[in-house]
């Protein structure tokens, strides 16, 4: 999905999401990052210094389809949003998009699933 203002990501066990995780796993896994946080139940956004990113928790079913529950005990999927804007006279788009696929890619290696970048996903 193509977006002029946000890029889209997803993490996942893979293209089936036959794989899921306890929250309570994956949350110890991303309370090791220290460029997020956890904002309210299911929900990471960036730490105060890191470009904006949303990082939501999903159960996805076999089909592709989901709904945001916050009673899940299991995710499946990684839900990313994060933000392409750039303030004039700071970081470039490159830099700030290295920031955001290096924690991505180190965040699924830690969880032993794939990132996707939805821009390159049909």
């Amino acid at each position: 999905m193509y977006s002029p203002f946000y890029l889209y990501f997803i993490l996942r066990s893979d293209s089936k999401f036959s794989q899921s995780k306890s929250i309570i796993a994956i949350e110890e896994i991303l309370s090791k990052f220290p460029e997020i946080e956890l904002k309210e139940s299911l929900i990471y956004q960036n730490s105060k210094g890191f470009p904006w990113i949303n990082i939501t928790l999903l159960n996805v079913q076999p089909s592709g389809n989901w709904h945001f529950d916050n009673t899940i005990q299991y995710a499946n999927c990684l839900s990313i949003t994060a933000l392409k804007h750039v303030a004039t006279g700071t970081e470039s788009f490159e830099s700030k998009l290295h920031k955001y696929e290096e924690l991505l890619k180190n965040i699924a290696r830690a969880l032993e699933w794939e990132l996707i970048n939805e821009d390159d996903e049909l």
